[in-house]
């Protein structure tokens, strides 16, 4: 299992794809949040440039009130929502769920009024994966709150920038 610097992942090796993806959604409106997207990554390939992929979808996840939130403290924040959601089958027919941890999407904007929202979303994401029975917990290093270095209660080194994160 891979971690991932930006958020979190679960195997389900025994969950087919398409029921990965209903549960997820399941679990979201659980948790205030609507798909509004949903792009299927295989067919897109395929139809755009003739290439064969896995089965892959991004579910564009907002919960509205949070959205507000942010909006109102921060208008151009829309160029980082929604909160993405990522299912894919795996090589032997179960699926790897990834959610986005929203702390990581507005590290480096400068507002504090973010901070809130995004704390909470993040409990609301949070929640989404604790519950999906089936998911085994990989929860990677958090990031600096700030921009700049960081170290990670294991003592690795975390570098943010802009979109990038860096461990050494």
């Amino acid at each position: 299992m891979s971690a991932i610097k930006y958020g979190w992942e679960k195997k389900l090796p025994a969950v087919g794809y398409d029921d990965a993806i209903a549960r997820v959604t399941d679990l979201l409106k659980e948790e205030g949040f609507g798909v509004l997207t949903e792009i299927d990554v295989k067919a897109t390939m395929k139809k755009k440039i003739d290439l064969e992929f896995r089965k892959y979808v991004i579910l564009g996840a907002c919960n509205p009130h949070l959205a507000s939130r942010a909006l109102a403290a921060e208008p151009q924040i829309g160029l980082m929502l929604p909160c993405n959601v990522v299912v894919q089958e795996d090589e032997h027919n179960g699926s790897i769920v990834s959610i986005i941890d929203p702390k990581a999407m507005f590290l480096f904007i400068e507002n504090d009024a973010l901070k809130p929202v995004a704390a909470e979303a993040e409990e609301k994401l949070l929640r989404v994966s604790g519950n999906f029975k089936f998911f085994a917990t990989l929860r990677v290093p958090k990031v600096a709150a700030t921009l700049g270095e960081s170290r990670t209660q294991s003592g690795t080194h975390l570098i943010a920038s802009r979109f990038l994160f860096y461990r050494y």
